[in-house]
């Protein structure tokens, strides 16, 4: 998961850690959508934009962090499930 992201943002770290250090840079994919003051305004925008699928929020500078979704580990919450009760609520 996220891993075309994440290359993508390793491929391009000291370009983004010159061009804008301090900022926030939402990725899709292989590509660079945005660059934000902080991480609430990229969250927001990367739900608004892309909805509950995967996509990189990273503070330019930081070097990867290991995140631990307890909901996703046990099964409780899938990726299935979440496309399926999107498309349920529409």
């Amino acid at each position: 998961m996220l891993d075309a992201e994440r290359k993508y943002y390793d491929e391009h770290f000291d370009e983004l850690v010159q061009k804008h250090p301090d900022k926030v840079v939402l990725i899709k994919e292989q590509i660079f959508v945005e660059v934000f003051d902080d991480m609430e305004q990229a969250l927001s925008e990367g739900i608004r934009r892309f909805g509950l699928v995967p996509y990189l929020v990273r503070k330019v500078g930081e070097k990867e962090r290991k995140f631990f979704i307890p909901a996703y580990s046990l099964g409780i919450l899938q990726d299935g499930n979440i496309s399926r009760s999107i498309s349920e609520q529409k």
